[in-house]
C-alpha cells in the first residue's frame, strides 16, 4: 500500500512534543554511550560493558521533565499490548541511559512509542520501571558465560531467527496459529 504522509504531518502539527516553544527544548537521534553497572557489587562482571543507542526524540519540558518518544513504522497496525511487549525493554533501557547521562531526569521521565500505521498515528505510553540494566547485563552476561538463557515467547517468535533451534518458540508459534 501507499504511505499516507498527511496524518502524520497532522500528528506532528498537534503534537506538543514536536513543538521546541515555550522554553522547552528537543534533541532528535540523540546517540548515547552510557557504562553498564553490574547488578551487584559483588558481581564478576566487568566495568568495560558501554550500552550505545540513540534515542529518536528526546524532549525537556522547562519544569524539567522528560520525555522519550520511539518511532515504529509497520506495515500493519498492531495492538498496543503486541507493542508493549516487543519495545518495553528497549524504551526502559533509553530511561537508564538518561539517568546515567541526566541523573535529575530520575523520576522525571515518561516514554512513548509513536506507532505510524495504516494511515494512523498512536501514542503509546510505556510503564518505566525502576532502572534494570545492572540486572539485564548479569543475565547476558551468564548467557555469553555458557549458560542457557531463558525462553519468552511471544510475537516476536514469527520472524525470529533461531525459530529452528528453539522449541519453545515453535510450540508458541503453532499454538497460536490454530
Amino acid at each position: 500500500s501507499v504511505f499516507r504522509a498527511g496524518p502524520v504531518v497532522r500528528w506532528m502539527e498537534d503534537s506538543p512534543w514536536m513543538r521546541t516553544e515555550e522554553g522547552r527544548s528537543a534533541w532528535k537521534e540523540l546517540a548515547f554511550e552510557v557504562p553498564v553497572p553490574p547488578a551487584s557489587p559483588s558481581s564478576a562482571v566487568s566495568s568495560s560493558d558501554i550500552l550505545i543507542g540513540a534515542l529518536d526524540r528526546l524532549v525537556r519540558d522547562p519544569d524539567g521533565s522528560y520525555t522519550i518518544l520511539d518511532f515504529k513504522i509497520t506495515a500493519r497496525k498492531k495492538s498496543p499490548e503486541a507493542l508493549l511487549e516487543t519495545y518495553r525493554t528497549q524504551l526502559n533501557l533509553y530511561a537508564s541511559a538518561l539517568e546515567s547521562l541526566v541523573p535529575e531526569s530520575r523520576g522525571k521521565t515518561r516514554a512513548f512509542l509513536v506507532h505510524i500505521a495504516g494511515g494512523q498515528v498512536t501514542e503509546i505510553e510505556v510503564p518505566l520501571e525502576a532502572s534494570r540494566l545492572g540486572e539485564l547485563r548479569d543475565r547476558a552476561e551468564s548467557i555469553l558465560r555458557g549458560r542457557s538463557g531463558e525462553a519468552r515467547p511471544g510475537s516476536l517468535c514469527e520472524v525470529c531467527d533461531h525459530l529452528d533451534r528453539c522449541p519453545e518458540g515453535r510450540r508458541f508459534r503453532s499454538s497460536s496459529n490454530d
